[in-house]
């Protein structure tokens, strides 16, 4: 029998980030199981670092149109608890670095770090 057709490749989109699928969250919210599954060596966006639940929340509502690759995990530093608000998963720092310029102004002081780091951190 003949090999049907190769189906077209359609061309490539442009680089999205890797969407947040919701799962198990972090005993105070944010998504654990998403930030362990994503690759070490991936690279994702650090918005920012609030000191309370409330502030997260705004953010997050304000940027709904960036929910599904927005989440955040506590940290502690010292007694306090803090949020830290990552965004995406990227293949390279550079393909962070193009997204974060096409962002609103509340991103343009996001950082690029590694997946590791973030998952040491994140780690009760």
């Amino acid at each position: 029998a003949a090999a049907a057709p190769a189906p077209a490749i359609a061309p490539p989109a442009p680089a999205k980030p890797a969407e947040r699928k919701p799962g198990k969250p972090i005993a105070e919210g944010g998504d654990y199981d998403w930030i362990m599954a994503q690759p070490p060596n991936n690279f994702t966006l650090q918005v920012m670092v609030l000191s309370d639940k409330a502030a997260v929340t705004r953010f997050l509502k304000k940027y709904a149109d960036y929910r599904d690759a927005l989440t955040y995990y506590p940290i502690n530093k010292g007694e306090q608890e803090k949020y830290v608000l990552i965004y995406g998963s990227f293949a390279t720092a550079a393909e962070a670095q193009q997204f974060k310029a096409v962002m609103p102004n509340d991103f343009k002081q996001a950082l690029e770090k590694r997946f590791r780091a973030v998952q040491k951190e994140s780690r009760r």
